[in-house]
Formats: structure tokens, C-alpha cells, sequence
């Protein structure tokens, strides 16, 4: 009966060290990976895309835009 129990163990903690491992992989992974993409695709519906177009060109334009207060006269 002990013998099953520590065999459970024994597996478990095979399990979670090649769990450890996988993690570690993931977490490199990002800093190892291209940051060019070269191919995307987009699944969804062609007002979806125009829809997010839309919005990703107002975004640029508010942020191009320069806002400058007007010239107030103080003195009296």
C-alpha cells in the first residue's frame, strides 16, 4: 500500500517538473520570437474590418493632431 503511494508521488512530481520546464520555455519565448509579422489574416466580416480600420485611423488622427490654447490677453 506505501508502495503505491509513493509511486503516485514519485509521478506527480514528474508531472509538475516537466510542467516547471514547459513554463520556463513559455515565459523565454517572447523575448526569442520575431517581432516582424510578415503574414496576418483576419477572420471576420468585412464591416468588422472596416469597422476596426476605422477605428485604428481616428486613433492616428487624434493623436497627430496639435492642440494649442489660444492667446489670451490678461492685462488689464
Amino acid at each position: 500500500m506505501a508502495l503505491a503511494g509513493i509511486k503516485n508521488v514519485a509521478d506527480t512530481v514528474d508531472k509538475l517538473q516537466d510542467l516547471q520546464a514547459k513554463l520556463k520555455e513559455l515565459k523565454q519565448l517572447p523575448k526569442t520570437s520575431n517581432a516582424n509579422i510578415k503574414n496576418a489574416l483576419f477572420v471576420g466580416s468585412t464591416a468588422e474590418l472596416q469597422k476596426m480600420l476605422n477605428r485604428k485611423k481616428e486613433d492616428e488622427n487624434i493623436e497627430s493632431k496639435n492642440i494649442t490654447p489660444e492667446k489670451t490677453d490678461i492685462s488689464d
